[in-house]
Order: C-alpha cells, then structure tokens, then sequence
C-alpha cells in the first residue's frame, strides 16, 4: 500500500538518543507511513540501533550512505525517493506528537496544500502532550507570498508538512555541504506555493539540550563560513525583492540570522581571525539593511536587541566578558 507520509531522518552519531526520536514516529496514529532513515556514516551504534527498528517495524527503511554528505543532501535524496504523497522531515535528536502524521495529513489533503505549517516547542527533556490543535476543516488558505507577509515566518524544513509533487515540480533542493541548509530551500518554495496554511498544532519537539547539534556546538570555520553565506543570501533577496511588500518579513529572517550568526561568532573557537573579522564587516551591513528588525525580534532577548543595534562589536565584547565570566565561576564550582 503507498504510505500517505514520507519521514525523512538524517542521522549521525545520534545513538545516545535516537530510540526517542523513532519511537515517536513509529508510534503514528496514521499508519500508512513510510520511515526513511538515512545514516550519513556514523561511527558510533546508530546503525544497529536503526537495523534492529528496522526488522521490528516494517515502516522503516534504513539507507546507508556511501559516504558522509550532511542533512542537506540526504533531505533532497529522501524527497525523491520517498513513496508517499506527503513529506515530514524529521532531525534525529527531536521527536514529534504521535498524532502528528494523521492530524497533517488530514488537513492538508482536505485543502489540497502544498505546505501545511504546524508550531513546535523547544524542549530540554522528553515532555508530555502540550499541543493545542486547531482542526478547523477550513484554515485561512493564501498563496505562499501572502502567507509570509501576514505570518511569523520561519526558514525551518522540519515544522512543516510537504507535498511531494510540489517540492518535485519546483526542483525545491536543500543547500548541500552546508549547516544551514533549508534556508534558501524553503524561502524559494513559499514564493512559488499557490496553497499554503498554519494550524494551531505544537507537533514538533525541538531538543535544546545536545552541544553536538549544529546549532548548539562549539563553532568552527565552518560555521562562520556558512552564516557568511546566509547572511549574504538574504541580503540578495532583499536588493532582490526592495520596493516589494515582502522585503519586511525577509529582513525579520535577515534579522535572526544576525542574531545567530553573532552566537556563533561568540562560541567560534578557531584562530582565523581574517574570517572572524570578515563576518563582523558583513553583520554590520547587514545591521544597516535591517537595524529595526532587529529591535522586534522578540525571539532574542531585549538586552540582545538593543546591544546589537547598536553595535555588534559592543555586543560582542560585552558578551564575551560575560562568557569568560562564566566559565571562571563554572570552573571554581567544580
């Protein structure tokens, strides 16, 4: 029978935690689902751990990669790959609601869309059901265009519900080889989506706690390199799209990714101090293009906010006191 869901997971070196992550996707109250798990090469036991789930449930699907190629490729192998009408993607340290699936695509395919948006929560330790859902048979339906001007819009693949002929047709790619990697993917495939909604559905459990997450360890060049790219990127969009009504919301994306992008400089633990310098010369411009954004990103601390706006290189000194502050008393407590 051809599953109504694709789940899509990369995995790499998740084995510590991702029996949760499975267990709540074999758990669906949807049945008619497919698990394609990816794992990009791991050293650690994630590959028997996905093995033995694999001959215990028959929705999941185990790929062994060849060779090391990041979430980015493996989320468009998967989409090419995947049986079912839908797409969910899936990171291997989060979990998901075990009604997720069926509450999706029951709204999705009532409202023939093209991407479903849900909410997620950010989560330190496994939680109960906190979820409200709005099952209303008739959400407010708009072109992606008009959905990203009058919503709080978001450049994550993974809190949202997929159609597969859509991301096909459109040849909609995660960047490759880069951390950061739905963040073109998913802008592009808004502005081109003729059926898009939200409902008031927390699905998605977004894991905090793990220091070896992309977004949550130390950072390398790398890192950097890519916020560079992402930076970059929406300031194109931005000279792209100026004089346009959806120049404000890519400058609130523009205004978290600064936002992020100088965490990551605060963390950065390599000596490249020409990349480190180059980063901050483009924060910078971007600060020009998106200084009052930054003041209503109400993601980010107010404190944050306004030492940002003022100056990024202020921020950053303060906050590095601030960090090497901490790691004094951490280290006197131990």
């Amino acid at each position: 029978m051809k599953p109504n869901v694709s789940i899509v997971v990369p995995v790499y070196n998740r084995a510590y935690c991702l029996s949760r992550c499975l267990d709540s996707l074999i758990k669906q109250s949807l049945k008619e689902i497919e698990i394609l798990v990816f794992d990009d090469c791991s050293t650690d036991k994630s590959v028997k751990l996905i093995e033995m789930y694999s001959k215990k449930f028959k929705e999941v699907v185990l790929i062994k990669n060849q060779k090391n190629i990041g979430a980015g490729a493996i989320r468009n192998l998967g989409a090419r790959q995947a049986k079912g009408k839908y797409i969910l993607y899936v990171d291997s340290d989060d979990w998901i609601d075990n009604e997720a699936c069926e509450i999706l695509y029951n709204v999705a395919e009532e409202n023939s869309l093209d991407i479903l948006v849900g909410k997620y929560k950010e989560a330190y330790r496994d939680e109960g059901k906190i979820n409200t859902v709005n099952l209303n048979k008739n959400p407010s339906i708009s072109d992606g265009y008009s959905f990203i001007k009058k919503n709080r819009f978001t450049s994550h693949a993974w809190n949202k519900l997929w159609l597969k002929e859509f991301i096909i047709k459109n040849d909609l790619r995660n960047e490759e080889g880069r951390y950061y990697q739905d963040v073109s993917m998913t802008l592009a495939a808004f502005l081109l989506a003729k059926r898009v909604a939200s409902i008031d559905y927390c699905y998605y459990f977004y894991f905090l706690s793990d220091r070896t997450s992309v977004t949550r360890m130390p950072s390398t060049d790398k890192h950097l390199i890519d916020r560079i790219w992402v930076i970059s990127y929406y300031m194109e969009k931005m000279q792209h799209y100026s004089g346009t009504e959806i120049i404000r919301p890519i400058q609130m994306l523009l205004a978290r990714q600064l936002r992020a992008g100088l965490s990551s400089l605060r963390k950065y633990e390599g000596n490249n101090r020409e990349l480190a310098e180059e980063f901050l010369n483009i924060a910078t411009k971007a600060l020009r293009k998106t200084g009052v954004a930054v003041l209503k990103n109400e993601k980010t601390p107010f404190l944050k906010r306004i030492l940002i706006y003022l100056s990024p290189s202020v921020y950053l000194r303060i906050y590095g006191t601030y960090d090497w502050l901490r790691k004094i008393i951490i280290s006197d407590q131990k």
